[in-house]
Parts: structure tokens; C-alpha cells; sequence
């Protein structure tokens, strides 16, 4: 039995359906990402509550231990101050720069991760 090759598809005709699954970026305080927008979605955390979780293609190589690519997905979970993402248009060039933590007061609660978002249009 012989099967015909078919040839080959140009890469422009391809729509994608569902993508790879992200790269969580974590930052610890003074490091920066630099990513462009590429959506939202909602995640369910353990105890049930609904999150956004933000989605960008890396701009440029990124260092970290990740060692994110140039154009690889990633995500960061929608935290009080990443909540101003979700009025940043998708393709917009965005920098999240983790600051410090901020201590929280009562009962053994977790410092609150303290970012400085920045968007711009893509250069060039």
C-alpha cells in the first residue's frame, strides 16, 4: 500500500484552536517581565475561588530560572495589583516589575507581592 504524500500546508493557513500550555512566571522583588498580552483566563484555585490568570508571549529572552524564550506562552496569575491587566488591550507590550512585599497585619497572614505594571505599544 502506498500513501500519497500531500504537499506541504503554508504555515499562514493554520488557525490555532488551542495552545500550548503556559510558562508560570514568578518574579522575586526588583526582577522584571516583559511579555505582549496575549489574553485571560480564569482559574479555579483549591479552595474554590475563581482567578484571573494572564497570558503573554515573552518579548525577548527572559533570565530567571524559567529561562523563558523569546515568543513562549507564559501566565501569571491575577493577583489585587496585576488586576489592572485586564484594562490592557491583548498585543500591547507590558512590564511587570515584582517591587517588594508588603507586610500584612493579623494573624499570620502572607505578604502581599507588590508589582508595578507598565504597557506601551510594541516597538517597531
Amino acid at each position: 500500500m502506498t500513501t500519497e504524500i500531500p504537499p506541504a500546508v503554508p504555515e499562514e493557513d493554520w488557525e490555532t484552536v488551542t495552545d500550548e500550555s503556559p510558562t508560570q512566571v514568578e518574579l522575586e522583588p526588583g526582577e522584571s517581565f516583559l511579555g505582549i498580552k496575549a489574553g485571560e483566563r480564569t482559574a479555579e484555585m483549591s479552595d474554590g475561588k475563581e482567578v484571573p490568570v494572564f497570558l503573554f508571549r515573552a518579548y525577548g529572552a527572559q533570565g530567571g530560572d524559567e529561562g523563558v524564550e523569546d515568543g513562549e506562552l507564559c501566565s501569571m496569575i491575577g493577583s489585587f495589583k496585576l488586576l489592572g491587566l485586564k484594562d490592557v488591550p491583548d498585543g500591547k507590550l507590558c512590564r511587570i516589575t515584582r517591587m517588594r512585599d508588603v507586610p500584612m497585619t493579623g494573624g499570620g497572614r502572607q505578604p502581599m507581592k507588590d508589582y508595578k505594571v507598565q504597557s506601551r505599544n510594541v516597538p517597531g
